[in-house]
């Protein structure tokens, strides 16, 4: 069962977004392990619901990102990027500073959060 095809733009960065959320709770479990202890119940959940999320995202991506993760492990695989369409440039410019505006004010809260907490 091969997922679909084509996404959309939209469809593409939530599934994107779900793709790397996952790496989050690595990063907070090695460099800050006082928030997430190795025998922590807690731990657990999050380390099952990160690899839920990851296997959500690749179905959301569709098959299409599936063909280019595979084509990560074959050697003689080479990358081809469509022309873009000059109309849709700017709303597509608008709508992909709007998503890295989104991941850094949430980076912003998570230090804040941090530092409010004591950690650093």
């Amino acid at each position: 069962m091969k997922p679909s095809g084509n996404v959309g733009r939209v469809r593409h960065c939530v599934g994107l977004a779900l793709f790397l959320l996952p790496l989050v709770p690595t990063y907070v479990m090695a460099y800050l392990p006082e928030l997430l202890p190795d025998q922590s119940p807690e731990r657990l959940w999050v380390n099952l619901g990160a690899d839920a999320m990851f296997l959500v995202s690749l179905f959301v991506l569709g098959g299409d990102f599936w063909d280019k993760l595979r084509s990560l492990f074959v050697r003689e695989a080479r990358a081809v990027f469509p022309e873009r369409k000059d109309e849709s440039t700017s709303s597509a410019a608008l709508f992909d500073a709007g998503i890295i505006l989104s991941f850094v004010k949430a980076s912003e809260f998570c230090i804040q959060s941090i530092e409010t907490l004591g950690y650093t």
